[in-house]
């Protein structure tokens, strides 16, 4: 065993193994559940639109590779603004 397992002991290869067996039922469940979540978009609009949409000083910067390149907490103000307009947030 390479020592890899829980917060502060190796993991029981009982438990290990009854983990990877229950690894099927709950990625189903997970697939199940996005599969629901896509179907019910479409029938909340505004919901869809406006969920997590709120002003943050958060910028997380994720590169091509999909990995995070930068996180950081910034001014909004030093942001590029998106909606064509100078420099700082949408007035």
């Amino acid at each position: 065993m390479d020592g890899a397992g829980g917060v502060n002991a190796p993991l029981d290869p009982h438990a290990h193994e009854k983990t990877l067996a229950e690894l099927p039922a709950a990625q189903a469940i997970v697939r199940r559940t996005i599969e629901l979540w896509k179907r019910t978009l479409d029938q909340f609009p505004e919901e869809t639109a406006s969920f997590s949409n709120f002003p943050t000083m958060y910028l997380g910067l994720v590169g091509p590779d999909g990995r995070c390149a930068s996180t950081t907490a910034t001014s909004a103000s030093s942001l590029p603004r998106t909606d064509g307009g100078g420099p700082g947030p949408p007035g």
